[in-house]
């Protein structure tokens, strides 16, 4: 479904375009020719057309036991009837099928038949849910797209996830050959009750004609590995073996260990619950299983990890880190993501749900948004006394990407309610904020700063801001000074080459905060951070000079963290110097962290009162996640809530002076020496 398909169609699925082929026509996975599969109608009606599961006829296995019986004295009989569903049946699992859904020819892709018709869960065999149907559109997307590993998937609980990954790996490995998949989770129980109720339980209702030849040493319920090779069995017996084909193919599980699989070559891979690890990094394991997934840098194997997430000790960075690093519209030059792979999220409204008796949903596997929506809100409301559980249940049935990664409230230094809030508000919305760059105006420096939208922009800019009053910056004695300090400060974490505590490389956070202006009090942004910049720059230069062109734009002053000092040298090489903010009672600029935590503590207080006073001015997401995370043990981790607290201080703390430009007095004339922070400047 990634490769255009001529005279087909395309489905956007999230961030896919998925491509579907002519109404009654599928792709062949094997040799990706069109074949006529036809559209299923099972009535007329349109109100009665819906999915049901294209059964074996009821004497199927008395036709069939008939029909081998025959085989013993002709090899080449074979039953018509028989012949004709299992050519049926085998075109649908090549080419995928057409339905018709309330009126609606729908297409539902060879892995989806695989796990409706032939995969029977703990309840029966599955519903048809257009989540479902999304969900193998775009895993069908990451099989064909050459340059992706995979796919992670983040549902709700009881979503069926294991189920349709379970299911794709029997699919897989019982039709190529030479094809090994492998299992991890949680633990090594956990993997081997996904093998014994998935793999084990879907392959034994397998129909005869899908079940290729296997190693029948172990029974019919192997303990750790399903093996498509014939028997291992010697002398006599060996002789009254059928003569199959053997695929060569297996399925086995692995311990959680990330280095498990390393060195071995894997063609499916399922991680399961890659957001519950506790007792290793699913991160590294990754790391070691996407090689065992290429050959010579191309994939040769397509990997799924699957998940609700819960909160772990030390442990939500990796879910998060593969999550962000699975973006599909940000790619390397190499046409890949960071990680490799793509990423699928389906908002619990999207998901068929009961509210006792009542169905949230109709017969053509649709949900009542409307309804689940309120539904799910209603168990949010009834446990909004209690923190820890409003989180638990928020993770549990995420409405968005955000309040799956819900931050735990037991952990949080600031109000957790108020910030997720804000969080689950903005969440809702797009283009709160866009990306950018600031450019000197015709490439000349150090006269006009402008503003160009860029998706890889390095700053990020409030969408509806209006800057009224740009560039307010005066030349005194061949030094520039910011003149609008009376409506704008900043504040900036700089970084230094080396790493820090946690071996992540550091980056520079500044923030631009547009204090309240009187003669427009009705100002959405007053009291707001309006402007941010994240970037880890190839050297501490390029990050100066980033900064000097956001505050040349805004025309303030910026507080720095005084730690890093090589900002100043490199300002006043620019003649800048007076773009750095002094504080009362510091002896330069910038503030200083005496290592005892009273910087800390200050910014600390700062933001506490902001939050509880301007929390719904915050538009900026990974701020209030930095702030839902803040540790006041291990700040280094922590950027943006570093950055956005310098900005605090230089707002609450400083008392800016507003210069007026003169003309033909004397002083223009003359070197004038003004006193800053008890310094000659």
């Amino acid at each position: 479904m990634f490769y255009p398909i001529k005279d087909g169609s395309v489905e956007h699925v999230n961030e896919y375009k998925c491509q579907l082929p002519t109404v009654g026509y599928g792709k062949n996975r094997l040799t990706g020719e069109l074949e006529y599969v036809g559209v299923i109608k099972r009535s007329n009606k349109k109100e009665e057309q819906y999915w049901e599961r294209i059964a074996l006829p009821k004497d199927w296995d008395k036709k069939e036991k008939l029909e081998m019986e025959m085989q013993k004295g002709d090899a080449n009989y074979y039953d018509p009837e028989l012949e004709k569903i299992r050519e049926k049946h085998w075109r649908y699992r090549l080419c995928g099928l057409w339905v018709m859904i309330n009126g609606v020819a729908t297409y539902i892709p060879c892995s989806f038949y695989f796990y409706l018709n032939w995969c029977p869960l703990d309840i029966g065999y599955p519903d048809y849910w257009e989540s479902d149907r999304r969900f193998f559109y775009v895993w069908e997307y990451c099989v064909e797209d050459p340059y992706c590993g995979g796919m992670i998937d983040i549902e709700g609980r009881r979503s069926g996830k294991t189920f349709k990954a379970g299911s794709i790996l029997l699919d897989r490995a019982s039709l190529f050959k030479n094809h090994h998949a492998g299992i991890q989770s949680k633990t090594t129980v956990d993997c081997k009750g996904i093998f014994q109720k998935t793999i084990i339980s879907f392959f034994k209702k397998l129909p005869s004609f899908f079940r290729p030849v296997f190693d029948e040493s172990q029974g019919v319920t192997p303990k750790s590995e399903l093996r498509f090779f014939k028997t291992n069995i010697k002398g006599r017996k060996a002789l009254n073996i059928l003569g199959g084909v053997e695929l060569e193919s297996w399925i086995d599980f692995g311990s959680h260990e990330p280095l498990y699989y390393d060195g071995t070559k894997l063609n499916t891979y399922f991680m399961d619950e890659y957001g519950k690890t506790e007792e290793s990094s699913v991160w590294d394991r990754w790391e070691c299983v996407k090689f065992c997934l290429m050959d010579k840098g191309k994939w040769i194997g397509k990997a799924i990890l699957t998940s609700t997430i819960e909160e772990q000790d030390n442990r939500m960075d990796d879910p998060k880190k593969l999550w962000e690093y699975s973006d599909p519209e940000d790619k390397n030059a190499n046409g890949r993501t960071k990680s490799g792979l793509y990423r699928y999220f389906v908002p619990s409204y999207e998901r068929p749900m009961m509210n006792g008796d009542e169905k949230l949903y109709d017969n053509f596997g649709k949900p009542d948004k409307e309804k689940t929506i309120q539904y799910i809100l209603n168990e949010r409301e009834g446990v909004r006394d209690d923190p820890r559980s409003l989180s638990a249940l928020i993770r549990k049935m995420p409405m968005s990407i955000v309040e799956a990664f819900r931050i735990n409230a037991a952990t949080c230094l600031y109000d957790d309610i108020k910030l997720n809030d804000q969080l689950d508000r903005i969440s809702w919305k797009d283009n709160l904020t866009e990306k950018g760059s600031f450019a000197w105006k015709d490439g000349e420096p150090f006269t006009e700063i402008v503003w160009e939208k860029s998706k890889t922009g390095r700053f990020e800019m409030c969408s509806a801001f209006v800057m009224k009053d740009a560039n307010k910056v005066l030349k005194q004695n061949e030094r520039y000074t910011p003149n609008n300090n009376l409506a704008f400060a900043a504040g900036v974490d700089p970084f230094k080459y080396d790493k820090v505590a946690d071996n992540r490389r550091s980056d520079c956070a500044a923030f631009i905060y547009k204090k309240r202006d009187s003669g427009d009090p009705n100002n959405i942004f007053n009291d707001a951070f309006v402007c941010k910049y994240t970037y880890r720059a190839p050297t501490t230069a390029i990050q100066y000079d980033d900064i000097i062109k956001m505050l040349w734009f805004f025309g303030c002053q910026a507080l720095f963290e005084r730690n890093v000092d090589s900002f100043k040298e490199y300002f006043k090489a620019k003649n800048c110097q007076n773009f750095l903010m002094w504080l009362p009672g510091e002896t330069e600029p910038g503030l200083y962290s005496d290592g005892h935590g009273n910087m800390i503590q200050s910014l600390s207080d700062y933001t506490e009162a902001y939050i509880n006073e301007f929390i719904e001015k915050v538009f900026f997401k990974d701020l209030i996640k930095d702030w839902l995370e803040f540790d006041v043990g291990k700040t280094t981790k922590f950027d943006r809530a570093i950055g956005a607290g310098m900005a605090l201080i230089a707002t609450k703390r400083h008392q800016p002076k507003q210069y007026q430009k003169k003309s033909n007095e004397v002083t223009d004339y003359f070197k004038v020496y003004r006193l800053i922070g008890g310094n000659a400047v």
